[in-house]
Parts: structure tokens; sequence; C-alpha cells
């Protein structure tokens, strides 16, 4: 059955599905991720709220890309892991794709926005399959990890905090 424009039902409740997927992943990813950081802080403060929850994600974030990097490396050309199907699917993502760019092609301020934006999992992988800095993945891994702990639990904080006070 048509709608209006000529456009079949079922490509727009594809697409009407595809979007609110889209919006309930993110904002669960955020709930789950940012949850903890808010509620913390609340409970131990901003400054211990905010090292360990820097520490806990950077380290998470640093093991993760380094062994997604490995199992990349080990594979080239047999058939990848859920893990490294969904590190593609992110990296190919049309709304990470200006991350991307920006990533391979602005150098150091590029590689702190895309360690933000895409994560150190998805950063570290692009740079490797990139080509780039393949001498050198645990210190982009490491440095990647940092940045985005730091980026990704600061606001969240600064949230508990206004919330809880402190």
């Amino acid at each position: 059955m048509r709608v209006a424009g000529g456009v079949d039902r079922g490509t727009v409740l594809r697409r009407a599905g595809a979007v609110l997927g889209v919006v309930v992943y993110t904002i669960w990813d955020e709930a789950l991720l940012s949850g903890p950081i808010v509620a913390a802080t609340g409970w131990m403060g901003p400054w211990p709220a905010f090292v360990v929850f820097a520490l806990l994600y950077g380290t998470g974030g640093f093991v993760l890309a380094l062994l997604v990097v490995r199992a990349y490396a080990r594979r080239l050309g047999d058939n990848p892991s859920r893990l490294e199907r969904w590190v593609e699917h992110e990296a190919d993502n049309r709304r990470q794709r200006w991350a991307r760019t920006l990533l391979l092609r602005s150098g150091w301020p590029g590689f702190a926005v895309a360690s933000f934006a895409l994560g150190p999992i998805v950063t570290t992988w692009l740079l490797y399959s990139a080509g780039r800095r393949r001498d050198a993945v645990p210190a982009v891994a490491l440095t990647s990890s940092a940045v985005f702990a730091v980026t990704f639990v600061a606001p969240y904080v600064g949230v508990g905090r206004l919330i809880f006070g402190g």
C-alpha cells in the first residue's frame, strides 16, 4: 500500500522503526553508562566519583580497544566476531562519518574529537585498519581511552553535582 509521495508503507514503517531503534539505543546507552556516574557523585562527591569512573571507563576502553585490534589483526580474512562486526558497523555509521573523516585528516585535534565521539575502541580500530600508527597501538589506545574517559565522565559528574549539590 502506498502512502504520501508514493512511498511504500512497509518502507515508511521500516524507516520509522530504525529511527526509533537508534533513539532507544542512544538513550539506553547513555542511561546505562551515565546513571552510575550521577549516582556515585551524590554518594561519594564529585572528585572521588570522577576519579573512580574515569579510571574505570578509561581502563575498560583501553582493554577492549586492544582486544578488538588484536582480534582484527589475527583475523584479516577470516569471519569476524560479533564484537568486530559491531566495531565495523559503528565505524561505517553515517552519523559517525564526520568523526572518522576528522580522525584520519586532522591530526591530534581530530584524534581528540574522534576519541570522544566514537570512543576509544572504534578510534583505535579505525587508525589501525587505516594503516596508521600500527607501531604504537597501546599508546593510541591508552591516549584515546584517557580522552574518552575524561570527556565522558566529567559532564555527568557535573550533572550529579547539580542534582545532589556538593
